[in-house]
């Protein structure tokens, strides 16, 4: 592609919307191509905000007049997909670009012929393009901005977890999965299942087996049904080690103040 930079009309018209000399063009023009290469092997250059694309090509002037003489020129397309996309980039580019998309399993990215190249003004805003052509404007939308996440656990079980998670630590995702089938099979039985088993979860870490190093964590409590156990047998905790016969042990309680890493 760069070859065809030297002569090409379009240099001089890059060259005259910019008010620089054909060189300098040029010199943008292969800065561009690199920085695309290596960044946008695609094509998709406008995946990029204007002021890393401009500094890319050491243009020094406002990133939107940049951005329009390139679209101007139709060294750029715009796209409603892609924002931004080198001109026929998948039939210029160099060998090595199209070993390097191939290599990645993925495709060039296709300009749809929404648009003609040939507007007169082109003005960035956030995230969107808004050209002018005539007297009419028109409007590439906007891409969808990303929906966030849902969050991952549930109020409920948030509140749960601070409960249990300071007197013994465990699988967060495990826990979470058990105290979801919990509460399910704990619906018709109890009118509010987390209220239950936030009440018996604080009640058994407070006691003194719920104080031990034997006490279980939160999801083989849940899953053993711990809640439905009767509350007096966590107040004797038993020598889990002691075989028939030997003595009870002084059983082994953990400080429930000490922090805990996330």
């Amino acid at each position: 592609m760069k070859r065809a930079l030297l002569t090409h009309p379009k240099t001089n018209d890059l060259a005259s919307r910019l008010s620089c000399s054909r060189p300098e063009a040029i010199g943008y023009l292969a800065l561009l191509f690199d920085f695309c290469a290596e960044h946008s092997p695609r094509g998709d250059i406008g995946k990029w905000p204007d002021g890393a694309i401009t500094r890319a090509c050491d243009w020094t002037g406002p990133p939107e007049e940049f951005i329009e003489a390139l679209c101007g020129s139709t060294w750029v397309d715009l796209d409603d997909e892609f924002r931004l996309l080198i001109h026929d980039w998948a039939a210029n580019c160099d060998n090595w670009v199209r070993a390097k998309v191939k290599k990645t399993g993925l495709e060039f990215c296709s300009y749809d012929g929404s648009y003609d190249g040939s507007y007169d003004r082109v003005k960035t805003t956030s995230g969107a393009l808004t050209v002018s052509k005539g007297k009419g404007k028109v409007k590439i939308k906007e891409k969808e901005k990303e929906k966030k996440p849902a969050a991952l656990y549930s109020d409920d079980f948030e509140q749960f977890w601070l409960v249990v998670a300071k007197h013994k630590r465990d699988k967060k995702g495990e826990a979470f999965r058990r105290y979801k089938e919990s509460t399910a099979n704990l619906k018709g039985i109890h009118d509010d299942p987390h209220a239950f088993l936030l009440d018996r979860a604080t009640a058994y870490y407070a006691s003194p087996l719920g104080q031990t190093a034997y006490c279980n964590g939160p999801a083989p409590w849940l899953s053993k049904g711990g809640y439905d156990a009767d509350p007096a047998a966590w107040e004797q905790p038993e020598d889990r080690n002691r075989k028939p016969g030997e003595p009870k042990k002084e059983m082994v309680y953990r400080d429930v103040n000490a922090t805990h890493p996330q």
